[in-house]
């Protein structure tokens, strides 16, 4: 039997009330909600077609999209089930389980699992784990669409609440810092790759994403350490600068805030503390405010 090569939209708006009623609930991810998801699905579309790709590969490649992130719980849920992230792993499972019920060929259920087992670089707040990389064309082009997010100026706002997810709200600096690091690495890595390189070719700008996090990550290290040399400057930073940014959104992530939430409240909080920030520090202040003036797009 052949297996159908459409999506219908019936089965693309139960997806979506997944992902949906998963955040809402608190049960997944906040960040990679359905809005993030289907950028994704498009996003790895145009790269297939791009690449002279045929149906099947279009069609596998807009179904992992949809259902890569299908079993991210959020990370505390993990925490209280006493489980690590691997939301590639059992992502997959999930969908060949879900395509073969809606009628698509196991073929195609096969390439859309291996896709998504493939589409991660392994990362979370105190551990990370081992993540073959992609070999088919709709592999590829999930993985570079996935890290299109990771490649804006703006994830330094998803990257703060998602730690707080991921941690409650309670890592020390020197963790932040650690892990803002190795995905750092994990991302100048992975414009090596051909799937980064695809990622490139269709999207210009996301290597100037990847300058941008290195310029965030050199200047959270360079507060912690004003930081931990001064007691004013150290509460000072709880708002202003990378340092505030992460330590902020931290704590908002442990409350669920979206990113998009994020930034508004910190703007706000930013501009009832700016006046009485040390000269000394007011390069921390240009910082907070060259962030809040850089391109963002939300999410979830």
């Amino acid at each position: 039997m052949m297996g159908k090569l459409v999506v219908e939209e019936d089965f693309v708006k139960r997806i979506r009330r997944h992902y949906d009623e998963g955040v809402a609930s608190g049960g997944h991810s906040a960040i990679h909600g359905w809005s993030h998801v289907n950028e994704v699905a498009k996003a790895a579309v145009k790269i297939v077609r791009g690449e002279h790709g045929g149906t099947e590969e279009e069609l596998t490649a807009f179904l992992a999209g949809l259902l890569h992130d299908y079993e991210r719980p959020s990370e505390g849920k993990l925490r209280e089930k006493g489980r690590q992230d691997e939301h590639e792993k059992h992502g997959a499972v999930a969908a060949r389980e879900i395509l073969s019920k809606e009628g698509y060929s196991q073929k195609i259920a096969d390439a859309v699992a291996a896709a998504i087992a493939t589409h991660s670089f392994g990362i979370s707040v105190g551990h990370s784990r081992e993540c073959k990389e992609p070999y088919s064309l709709a592999g590829m082009a999930l993985k570079a669409a996935d890290k299109l997010a990771q490649a804006r100026p703006g994830v330094v706002w998803a990257r703060a609440v998602f730690l707080g997810e991921c941690t409650g709200g309670k890592s020390g600096d020197n963790e932040k810092l650690e892990y803002c690091r190795k995905r750092e690495k994990k991302l100048e890595e992975f414009f090596e790759t051909p799937a980064g390189k695809l990622l490139e070719k269709y999207y210009p700008d996301s290597r100037k994403g990847l300058a941008f996090v290195k310029e965030f990550n050199d200047e959270l290290e360079k507060e912690i350490s004003a930081a931990g040399a001064s007691r004013d400057a150290d509460s000072f930073l709880n708002v202003a600068g990378a340092l505030g940014i992460v330590r902020l959104g931290e704590k908002a992530g442990a409350r669920g805030t979206h990113a998009g939430e994020f930034r508004l409240e910190y703007a706000k909080r930013l501009g009832e503390f700016e006046a009485d920030i040390p000269t000394h520090l007011e390069d921390a202040l240009e910082f907070s405010r060259k962030m809040l003036a850089a391109p963002f797009k939300e999410r979830s």
